[in-house]
């Protein structure tokens, strides 16, 4: 947390930096869970009208912080991006539609790890459930054999 809170201090815009993935700190922060930088990121691009443009940064597959932090499983540093957007008045189209290369949005990562809640909180939010391609398209495509089954599981859990 120090380093962080060093740089915004001394370099504040380094936090739109990119390395040679596309990925910024916010990005690192919410590959690792590291929910205090994500908190120390997100205040001072609030504290400087450039949260939109933080939340909007995507690496060189187009993902945002909020599809990475849903690919690694880090669900509280998603929630917390998503509230954080919800809180500030930024509109779906804004930020929570946005969708990769491959056209898969945070809705299709959440959905396809089973979050439910952030399903839930993302189609609350506005998200248009046609937009992108189909959830089923990305699980077909996955090396994760429990992500591929999980809709044939939840449909046979819905049939019983």
């Amino acid at each position: 947390m120090d380093c962080v809170q060093y740089l915004l201090t001394h370099v504040p815009h380094l936090m739109f930096r990119a390395d040679q993935s596309g990925a910024t700190p916010l990005h690192v922060c919410a590959v690792h869970g590291f929910l205090e930088g994500i908190v120390l990121l997100l205040d001072a691009a609030i504290a400087t009208s450039t949260l939109l443009q933080l939340l909007s940064a995507f690496d060189v597959n187009g993902r945002t912080a909020l599809h990475t932090s849903l690919l690694r499983r880090q669900l509280g540093i998603a929630m917390y991006l998503l509230a954080t957007s919800q809180i500030h008045g930024l509109a779906v189209t804004d930020f929570l539609a946005l969708d990769d290369t491959a056209h898969y949005t945070a809705l299709h990562y959440a959905a396809a790890i089973g979050a439910n809640e952030i399903v839930r909180a993302l189609i609350d939010a506005g998200v248009n459930i046609e937009h992108g391609v189909p959830s089923t398209t990305y699980l077909e495509k996955t090396n994760e054999p429990e992500l591929a089954a999980a809709p044939r599981r939840r449909a046979q859990l819905a049939a019983t």
